[in-house]
């Protein structure tokens, strides 16, 4: 038998359902068969998260890892960056701690989530490695795989 997924989770558990190929469905378009070969290939789950007044760390300091630092802070989290260089828009950054030095594993402790947005890949690894070994939840940008 194959696993039993549910792949509209806003339907009403009340409404009928139909399988489809191991798909447990509550509409035609959630069944259908782009769907069905776009959720096989799917190995990341979108959420959204509540991170107002948790730690959030960001290993980076160009413009990719200030467009990860902003939404952030304007949804309330504690943000420390780490890097050992800050590009200009950082400076008018209120609200956000910096640290110029590169990062470290211990920068992992205690945070809720992080973003390895380096440009070094190495780094952006050992980010997600520290992560992993401390059940912190990791975003590595542009290394899917990472996350």
């Amino acid at each position: 038998m194959l696993p039993i997924r549910v792949i509209s989770i806003a339907a009403d558990p009340a409404m009928p359902t139909s399988r489809v190929e191991g798909f447990l469905c509550y509409s035609e378009w959630a069944c259908s068969t782009a769907q069905r070969g776009w959720l096989r290939a799917m190995r990341q789950y979108p959420i959204f998260l509540n991170i107002s007044g948790r730690r959030c760390l960001v290993a980076g300091g160009g413009r990719v890892a200030f467009a990860r630092a902003v939404p952030l802070r304007a949804a309330g989290a504690r943000v420390l960056v780490v890097s050992p260089e800050f590009s200009p828009e950082f400076e008018g950054l209120e609200g956000v701690e910096r640290r110029v030095r590169a990062f470290t594993p211990e920068d992992v402790d205690g945070a809720f989530l992080a973003i390895a947005a380096t440009n070094d890949p190495e780094a952006n690894r050992a980010v997600a490695e520290a992560c992993r070994a401390r059940g912190v939840l990791c975003n590595v940008v542009d290394a899917i795989e990472l996350c």
